[in-house]
């Protein structure tokens, strides 16, 4: 069923595409979006101290490390 919600989701989303914004047939139905509301959004970013944007993704600050001398 997980599956089966990710394709209709993406079939619209590439339909919406091939359209321009316009309308198209959505393939999503209500038990889809029941399900597609369910899992939510599971993306949870890496933390990385040396990146720009880690105070964005809820980073509170830069971690000093130590690299060994060779």
């Amino acid at each position: 069923m997980k599956a089966k919600a990710k394709k209709a989701l993406a079939t619209d989303k590439i339909q919406h595409m091939k359209t321009g914004g316009g309308s198209f047939v959505s393939v999503v139905d209500v038990i889809d979006e029941k399900i597609l509301a369910t899992l939510g959004n599971r993306a949870v970013p890496l933390p990385n101290c040396f990146d720009s944007d880690a105070p964005y993704n809820g980073e509170s600050g830069f971690a000093i490390i130590s690299l060994p001398v060779l």
